[in-house]
């Protein structure tokens, strides 16, 4: 987690936020993953978990905030495009790009 963390304050130190965000910004390679973690931090989360499942999702959520509001107070499920998902309940489909499908949930 340090290391994306770390590579996150990079691209960001760089000039990569969000009104500036591209290809060649990209961390994820992936405009859902990627734009999701850069709202997040522009909506204030201050710490950030990225942890990948065994059952072949990657969970985003904020774990330190400055402020309340949707970014932080949401959980991130995403998927590879290609896999078969069944929606777990309470989850609800966010974000769609070419690499990734993007579910999202209250904390």
């Amino acid at each position: 987690m340090k290391f994306f963390k770390n590579v996150l304050w990079i691209a960001i130190l760089n000039g990569c936020g969000t009104k500036h965000a591209s290809v060649e910004s990209s961390i994820f390679l992936s405009p859902c993953i990627d734009g999701t973690i850069l709202n997040m931090s522009a909506g204030g989360c201050d710490e950030f978990n990225v942890s990948p499942s065994t059952e072949g999702y990657m969970e985003l959520a904020c774990t330190s905030a400055r402020t309340a509001g949707f970014w932080t107070a949401t959980k991130f499920r995403a998927y590879p495009v290609d896999s078969e998902v069944l929606v777990p309940e309470g989850w609800h489909v966010h974000c769609v790009d070419h690499r990734t499908v993007m579910f999202i949930a209250p904390k």
